[in-house]
């Protein structure tokens, strides 16, 4: 009604140059929040986009064995050893001798429950699995990560050991980009238990890649050389050159996941990931386990290619038990 009564008096609406470079700068925002818009429906609405995983480690379950046969051949060659009769002749013993020979046979009592007990405490085997998820400003992890699984051996438990520490390692020194943690712990009766459980496991986190781009398992490497569509990435960056702002989301918006899977003697107990305290206390107790005691170790990571992304909608799917700090 306004504008009506001015064309009615003869007069224009006009702009002046200050209000129309504002107008022009409203206009730009609302048409690249549109494209930006368009650019995340196309990204949730193409599956193509899933995220490449990069995977090394190794196991030494056969070796176990072994040292479990060695043990209880041991023990079995102890045992016959004391169960042979004395032929000295028999004879009347005095109090004090009869007292000295109950002691000496409740030490050796004591000795078997020790040794019993130690044989089957090397015959259980506990499987760990701490997962992590952080923000992808922490991008230099990656690299290590990848450059882990390029010139690591992990055909030794040492090797395994190396692989376990510098990956603990790696993740210690970026704690203000972890967001999420959690972790389990399997305790397995037997040592072929532990290796079912820990292979099914393994499995399951390998199933929620697209593709193993980057593989170092029992010394066996494997890299592909194809390359991802660069997705959002890029979308991202041509978007961020508009709008600062958009840049900050980025970095809350991308993320990635790392998962650790142990194998490991005997029965473990790991804490309960709330908090970054909490994450470091576990980091720190995988670092500490002894090479002798490894059994499997196993280090997944995702995405592994650089052009490749993971959306913090697709982590919490794909890794629901986190827990966000």
């Amino acid at each position: 009604m306004a504008l009506r009564q001015l064309f009615i008096q003869g007069t224009y609406l006009r702009l002046s140059p200050i209000r129309f470079l504002k107008a022009l700068r409203v206009f730009r925002r609302l048409t690249m929040a549109a494209v930006l818009l368009c650019f995340l429906l196309m990204y949730h609405l193409n599956p193509t986009l899933a995220a490449s995983g990069g995977s090394v480690g190794g196991d030494s379950w056969s070796d176990s064995d072994s040292d479990s046969d060695s043990d209880s051949h041991l023990y079995s060659s102890d045992s016959d050893s004391w169960s042979h009769p004395s032929s000295s002749p028999s004879k009347t013993n005095s109090p004090e001798e009869r007292k000295g020979q109950a002691v000496f046979c409740l030490l050796i009592m004591g000795a078997i429950v020790v040794l019993a007990f130690t044989c089957s405490s090397r015959s259980t085997a506990t499987v760990v699995k701490l997962q992590v998820g952080l923000l992808s400003t922490a991008r230099t992890l990656l690299k290590d990560l990848d450059q882990i699984a390029e010139t690591a051996d992990t055909s030794t438990r040492k090797d395994l050991s190396r692989v376990l520490t510098e990956a603990t390692a790696a993740l210690l020194r970026h704690p203000h980009h972890c967001i999420s943690g959690y972790s389990s712990v399997a305790p397995k009766e037997t040592v072929k238990d532990a290796q079912k459980c820990f292979n099914q496991v393994s499995l399951e986190e390998r199933a929620k890649f697209e593709e193993e781009t980057l593989v170092n398992v029992n010394n066996i490497k494997r890299k592909s050389t194809t390359k991802r569509p660069k997705g959002l990435h890029n979308q991202y960056i041509v978007v961020c050159f508009v709008f600062d702002l958009i840049l900050e989301a980025r970095d809350i918006l991308l993320v990635f996941a790392v998962t650790i899977l142990v194998g490991v003697k005997g029965m473990h107990k790991f804490p309960g990931i709330n908090d970054n305290s909490d994450l470091n206390e576990a980091l720190q107790n995988l670092r500490s386990i002894p090479s002798r005691d490894l059994l499997a170790v196993r280090v997944l990571w995702t995405p592994q290619q650089e052009n490749d992304t993971l959306s913090e909608q697709e982590l919490l799917k794909d890794y629901p038990l986190l827990k966000q700090f």
